[in-house]
């Protein structure tokens, strides 16, 4: 039986802006479900290793934030990593923008939530 993968802390974490002037934090609140994702004024994303600079996407009136994770495991060889990309952004109908962020720092901004952006 093969040991299960612990995935290391995430790279980043977020923290919300809501148009009343009110913040909160995923540290504080713990989960996005949490986030009246239709008052964010905008998001930032708060890198937790050194060297990575902090993120921010404004959120337009009238569109809501969206925020999630997508968690891999990469083959190399024999060995495995565990890799995460986080997408932030927002959506108002059908039309949307989105910041892809690998743990590296790596971005890419896309109107496309499915893009297929690869493996670390």
């Amino acid at each position: 039986m093969t040991k299960p993968e612990l995935a290391p802390a995430d790279a980043w974490s977020w923290v919300v802006a809501y148009r009343d002037g009110n913040f909160v934090a995923e540290a504080t609140v713990g989960t996005w479900a949490a986030i009246d994702v239709a008052g964010v004024a905008f998001l930032d994303l708060c890198p937790s290793v050194a060297g990575l600079s902090a993120l921010r996407v404004e959120v337009p009136e009238g569109a809501e934030a969206v925020f999630t994770r997508r968690r891999h495991v990469v083959a190399l060889g024999p060995a495995r990593r565990p890799w995460t990309l986080t997408i932030v952004g927002w959506r108002r109908g059908d039309r949307g923008a989105y910041l892809f962020v690998a743990d590296d720092g790596h971005t890419l901004l896309t109107d496309d939530f499915f893009a297929d952006v690869g493996e670390g």
